[in-house]
């Protein structure tokens, strides 16, 4: 059914721990922000970057001691990389939410 709908398109590979962790990662990349068009104020969805890092805190806890170095090595930078930027904006709008609006003191 998938293929008749994309005529042309190639049969994917199998699906890897490394294409799980870079789904979710992107899933959370978005959900913060990333892609947004320049001039176009991102769309942030705290929620959606929470569950995503959740997630892949899940995955870390529960295939401890069965990744190969790699694997662990990727996992590790992803939760790093998101977790730095989840907490960078979750700061940034707690600061918004605490200054007074636009002409006002």
């Amino acid at each position: 059914m998938l293929k008749q709908a994309n005529p042309g398109m190639q049969a994917s590979g199998p699906v890897t721990f490394d294409h799980v962790v870079q789904s979710i990662y992107l899933s959370a990349m978005i959900a913060m922000g990333a892609g947004t068009e320049p001039g176009q104020k991102p769309r942030i969805d705290i929620l959606g970057a929470r569950q995503s890092i959740d997630m892949l805190s899940v995955l870390q806890e529960k295939t401890k001691g069965n990744l190969s170095e790699r694997e662990q090595t990727l996992l590790q930078s992803a939760l790093f990389e998101l977790r730095m930027m989840f907490l960078e904006i979750t700061n940034a709008i707690s600061k918004a939410a605490h200054q007074p609006p636009p002409g006002q003191k």
